[in-house]
């Protein structure tokens, strides 16, 4: 588990040092999915609703959040090739 962790880590270093924090920083909740995925495939562990209310909502506001930034990422690229 260690060495899963640590390999986690290096990738998302790197990914830091080539992409853009605001970018990249929604989308590391995404282990919480794979966290909540391994603890019910390995250890049977059921989350309750306020586990699933408070993963919707950060779920929901990443995706908004990349949304977002990508649109804003779009028309300043269209606005810079105008000029």
């Amino acid at each position: 588990m260690a060495v899963c962790a640590s390999i986690a880590h290096t990738f998302f270093i790197r990914a830091y040092a080539i992409g853009e924090a605001s970018i990249i920083a929604p989308i590391d909740y995404v282990r919480l999915l794979a966290s909540a995925a391994v603890d019910f495939l390995v250890f049977g562990i059921i989350f309750g609703i306020n586990t699933l209310i408070g993963s919707s909502i950060i779920i929901l506001s990443t995706l908004y959040i990349v949304r977002r930034e990508s649109k804003i990422h779009k028309n300043q690229k269209k606005e810079f090739e105008q000029i």
